[in-house]
């Protein structure tokens, strides 16, 4: 098998990758606050290390854009605030220091693999709505997760909720 393209640089829009290895979406929070989902210590570490082993392209996966986003087991990173702004910093930075670049996942939800019923005081409150807008309404009874059709309102909303996380992207570096 011929490699001869794997080392050479891949352009994504207006990023330049310095190799094609690539670090696929990853999320975890590491010793940060787990119920919140803001890094910590570990964190910056766990991604410089995939840059320094070589990966052209480090990828944070997961990244929650809205509070009202379930998730369990709390692992998955958010920006739904400005807690994780500096963290994003320090790892760009130590990615960016080993010559490569660092790009973010915005995710809003899924249904099923990662909203289950257990999330319900993730933020202390214990009696969260575990039903959760989406396109069209169904139910996965197995999981408790129950979803209903977001109104436009609500989908403004969403929307206005990415815009912010990517924002708060951007400052992180």
């Amino acid at each position: 098998m011929e490699w001869r393209h794997l080392f050479t640089p891949l352009q994504i829009g207006p990023v330049t990758v310095k190799n094609r290895l690539g670090f696929a979406p990853n999320c975890p929070v590491g010793d940060g606050s787990l119920t919140t989902g803001v890094f910590g210590e570990d964190s910056v570490y766990y991604y410089a290390e995939r840059a320094k082993g070589g990966q052209g392209l480090v990828y944070i996966g997961n990244t929650r854009v809205s509070k009202t986003t379930p998730y369990y087991p709390f692992a998955d990173p958010q920006l739904f605030d400005d807690r994780n702004i500096p963290w994003i910093q320090r790892i760009a930075r130590e990615v960016h220091g080993h010559d490569s670049r660092l790009f973010l996942q915005l995710f809003y939800t899924s249904w099923g693999r990662t909203t289950q019923p257990q999330q319900s005081g993730q933020y202390g409150d214990y009696y969260a709505d575990l039903t959760i807008p989406a396109p069209s309404a169904t139910s996965n009874a197995a999981l408790g997760v129950h979803l209903r059709e977001a109104g436009v309102e609500e989908m403004e909303r969403i929307n206005d909720e990415y815009a912010e996380a990517a924002s708060r992207a951007v400052e992180g570096g």
